[in-house]
């Protein structure tokens, strides 16, 4: 197995600190589904933020490795990359696998993260290296996960397609039989294939992402969907507190042979999107906490 270099850990782990604030938009999801869609729109970020949850989690436990081998210590700011630990597993029983590669992060019945959210449950990550080597995968799995008692199931296998340029990664990701379990028992399932670039700028200590990518499933009133991001969406560590969806990008989403658009704006730090209805309609909606 390659080792990982300090910096490029450090890094890494931005990712997750962009989660932060995503699943907590579940109180709008939470209520009884609008036939105009409105659901579709919440529950679009409620998906994004439940796959992320699980990814922070994931580099949480790959830093523990890298730790345990003489890589970067709990809840220091080395080279001057914060966010290494995210809190997401500080209640969970962690095993290490390293012969098989394999990690097991146990919730048990549940308890409070360091982040402030309660999760239950039992995650499986298999690796084949770390992240950022080239062509390395990481598959994470959950068994009865939930977050904040909203149920994550489902498996998303990430690979590194090839680092680009220095501080640069890009990376395929395979979501595969996901569903969301809300707590009125009502589901939303998702698949597809997305793709994602990470770019660190050492001077301004910003991580940006971009991602593209289509997923589909059936929603809340169990209609089909299918999503496509249109305009690849942007991600920006400095937003992340203020407004942890995209800062810009747009993506479609289809329904019952009715198409209508989510234009995530031109970069602000705000939770407001533009949604443009089938007969062209355009109002723009806040994505609650």
């Amino acid at each position: 197995m390659a080792h990982f270099r300090r910096s490029k850990l450090a890094k890494a782990a931005l990712l997750s600190f962009l989660t932060l604030g995503i699943v907590q938009s579940c109180s709008d999801t939470e209520r009884a589904p609008r036939s105009g869609s409105l659901d579709d729109v919440q529950a679009a970020s409620l998906v994004d933020g439940a796959n992320e949850d699980l990814n922070g989690i994931a580099l949480e436990a790959m830093a523990e490795i890298s730790q345990n081998q003489g890589g970067i210590a709990a809840g220091t700011q080395a080279n001057g990359y914060p966010f290494t630990y995210t809190g997401k597993a500080t209640c969970s029983t962690n095993t290490i696998d390293f012969d098989n590669q394999i990690i097991t992060i146990d919730f048990g019945e549940g308890c409070t993260n360091n982040d402030g959210k309660f999760r239950e449950g039992q995650i499986e990550i298999h690796f084949t290296d770390y992240r950022n080597v080239e062509g390395a995968v990481i598959t994470t799995s959950s068994d009865n996960f939930k977050v904040e008692n909203i149920g994550i199931t489902g498996t998303k296998t990430l690979t590194n397609t090839g680092n680009e340029a220095e501080n640069e990664w890009s990376y395929a990701i395979r979501l595969e039989d996901g569903v969301i379990t809300f707590q009125d028992g009502s589901t939303r399932t998702f698949e597809g294939d997305k793709s994602r670039t990470w770019k660190f700028d050492e001077q301004t200590e910003e991580l940006t992402i971009t991602e593209t990518g289509k997923i589909y499933g059936t929603n809340r009133l169990r209609l089909t969907y299918n999503e496509e991001i249109t305009t690849p969406l942007l991600y920006k560590s400095s937003c992340a507190e203020e407004a942890a969806i995209p800062v810009s990008g747009a993506r479609e989403i289809t329904i019952a042979n009715q198409t209508f658009g989510i234009d995530y704006g031109s970069g602000d730090c705000d939770k407001e999107v533009l949604i443009t209805w089938p007969n062209g309609e355009e109002q723009t909606f806040v994505i609650s906490d």
